[in-house]
């Protein structure tokens, strides 16, 4: 089962404190599990923060992507009234009502998308790592990649397994536009070379594999795309067009 949240917080957030709303985050469950959960290669959690302009307010979108951690921060998350950080402390304004998804909805959805065509925002910084070396353009094969390794972490009963399939599937679909810049994304005394925006993609496949493609799509809104997507990068909204 997949949770999210969305919280609306008082300050005026830069991306890259999505970082720092992590490591609160950790510390509100005990430390010997939140320091095994840390030195996972695949963490439980995608998580970005957004600005609304309109409301002059921060929004942080949390995702948890298992029933174990759901269990395990959904009180802490449901309790929160202010975050100590420190900058400051930020009041929470208001909570959307948490959402609960289980992958058979993604895949049900999945099935009844008919389109060719998809917009995928890069709403925080994505990078991708490849040969020791950041890559900061979304190719098809990394975003593919990226969403697929994290479907496997957290989706036992759906495995995507099948190297041919994903051959395939790799080989059907192509980047048609982009409107994208480059960003650093400052962690700790690091400044990660990223980028934000979108991309336009098209896909030519038969239908068992353009049902498969959406759903990996559809995945991209809960666990991000690229690295580091528990630390604040990544975070990823797709439209159908």
């Amino acid at each position: 089962m997949i949770t999210t949240y969305q919280l609306e917080l008082s300050a005026r957030l830069m991306p890259s404190d999505g970082y720092k709303l992590y490591a609160w985050l950790l510390a509100q469950i005990p430390s010997d599990v939140a320091e095994a959960l840390h030195s996972q290669q695949d963490h439980p959690i995608s998580q970005f923060v957004t600005f609304d302009k309109e409301k002059d307010t921060s929004i942080w979108n949390i995702h948890l992507l298992s029933t174990e951690a759901s269990a395990l921060f959904a009180p802490a998350i449901e309790s929160i009234e202010t975050i100590s950080l420190h900058t400051g402390e930020i009041s929470v304004v208001s909570k959307q009502p948490k959402t609960e998804i289980q992958f058979e909805d993604i895949i049900r959805q999945a099935r009844q998308t008919t389109s060719l065509c998809t917009e995928i925002q890069f709403r925080s910084a994505a990078s991708f790592k490849q040969n020791g070396r950041y890559v900061i353009f979304p190719q098809e094969k990394l975003i593919l990649q990226s969403l697929v390794n994290r479907w496997n972490s957290f989706c036992e009963e759906y495995p995507l397994c099948d190297p041919d399939a994903l051959c395939m599937l790799e080989s059907g679909i192509y980047i048609r536009d982009y409107a994208l810049k480059s960003v650093r994304y400052h962690l700790k005394n690091v400044y990660i070379p990223a980028f934000v925006g979108k991309v336009t993609l098209d896909s030519r496949l038969p239908v068992p594999l353009a049902e498969l493609w959406h759903a990996i799509l559809l995945w991209a809104d809960y666990s991000g795309i690229g690295i580091k997507t528990a630390l604040g990068m990544g975070g990823a909204n797709v439209r159908f067009l």
